[in-house]
């Protein structure tokens, strides 16, 4: 995914694909082997050549669980951006080299086990490519993304998170247009990938009531995912007799920003428990109201009706009812707005987001007395 212009940066690390059970069952030890040692190598090849004081981890998911171990057994301090769920259990052990040392049954994997352990090529290998549990890291220098991303790690067995700061992230809203002019024109907007757990159907639903009682609302969906579900998507609005009401908007990466000024408000209606999501923060800055899902890590930055309007997670006739009140804002949202952003510059700004990671930075690079 990288550009001409990332003079220094290099993208060499090789992510494993989203595997089924199915898929990880089929997968051979040469094909885990070789996808593993690749990355190894890159690791080293990377940290003996440049020689760093500290290896930052940002976004693990979908990469090789052994390369954490092995960094931690380099004596270089790590330190952890947990803005994601990868060391939750589900997506931590999905990791196919962890998979076929700990969850793969077959008689032939238990063989090959059996032959790797006599002749002492297990002991060797793993030594390698350690396969450890996610609470054999040292997260003593890691921040979580929200409190409640802490609370899941912590309830699956992290505990040494327990005391480890939340710094939410931030954006810079330098980039963006700030909206400036509020008024009511019944316009909503809608975006995030077309899945279950983000519920775009649930906006679908909520705009279908608001309609069949005559509140002429209209939606514009910016929904990314695969051909076959924007398809599916065109079809349940057609069939909900929406045509008029709802539209899907087709939007490349990086764009989106540019869109808040043309609406009243953001729905976002995720009902998956997100850690941090950047949407709704990145309509905040823009000055644009949301309505909000009472789900995740956006609540502990928001306040029912101060900087943003609450609705129950997973709930049609709560999202209708938010909706109708914000609607009946005659400033069409502009003070919720005015302090959400007031909000954001004095608890969310880059400038405390970069000194609370700074001091943790920092920590992890001073030498103990």
């Amino acid at each position: 995914m990288g550009v001409a212009t990332d003079k220094g940066v290099f993208r060499d690390l090789t992510l494993r694909a989203n595997h089924t059970d199915a898929d990880l069952r089929a997968l051979t030890y040469q094909e885990v082997l070789t996808l593993d040692l690749g990355n190894a190598a890159v690791v080293d090849y990377r940290v003996t050549r440049f020689k760093p004081d500290i290896i930052l981890v940002w976004d693990a998911m979908h990469l090789s669980n052994s390369v954490f171990m092995r960094l931690q057994n380099k004596r270089v301090p790590v330190v952890y951006d947990l803005h994601n769920e990868w060391l939750a259990s589900e997506n931590y052990e999905r990791d196919p080299w962890f998979w076929w040392w700990r969850k793969q049954k077959s008689i032939s994997v238990g063989f090959r086990k059996l032959w790797m352990t006599w002749v002492g090529a297990r002991r060797r290998i793993l030594r390698k490519l350690p396969v450890h549990l996610a609470t054999n890291l040292d997260l003593s220098h890691a921040w979580c993304a929200s409190a409640c991303l802490r609370d899941k790690l912590v309830a699956e067995g992290l505990t040494s998170l327990t005391d480890r700061p939340v710094i939410y992230s931030a954006l810079n809203p330098v980039d963006l247009i700030r909206k400036e002019h509020y008024a009511k024109t019944m316009r909503f907007m809608w975006a995030g990938r077309l899945s279950e757990t983000k519920a775009p159907d649930l906006a679908l639903d909520a705009v279908a009531c608001l309609v069949k009682k005559g509140v002429p609302v209209t939606l514009d969906i910016y929904g990314m995912g695969e051909p076959l579900e924007r398809k599916t998507f065109r079809e349940n609005i057609v069939a909900m007799g929406l045509s008029d009401s709802v539209k899907m908007v087709g939007i490349r990466p990086g764009q989106l920003a540019g869109k808040y000024l043309k609406y009243d408000a953001l729905l976002f209606t995720s009902r998956a428990n997100d850690p941090f999501p950047v949407t709704p923060v990145e309509a905040m800055w823009s000055g644009l109201p949301c309505i909000v899902s009472n789900d995740g890590g956006i609540r502990e930055v928001v306040a029912d009706g101060e900087t943003a309007i609450l609705f129950e997670s997973g709930s049609v006739e709560s999202l209708v009812a938010a909706m109708e009140r914000f609607i009946s804002f005659p400033d069409a949202g502009e003070r919720l707005a005015r302090q959400c952003i007031e909000g954001l510059q004095d608890r969310h700004s880059m400038d405390t987001y970069l000194d609370e990671v700074e001091a943790i930075i920092s920590s992890a690079v001073t030498p103990k007395p």
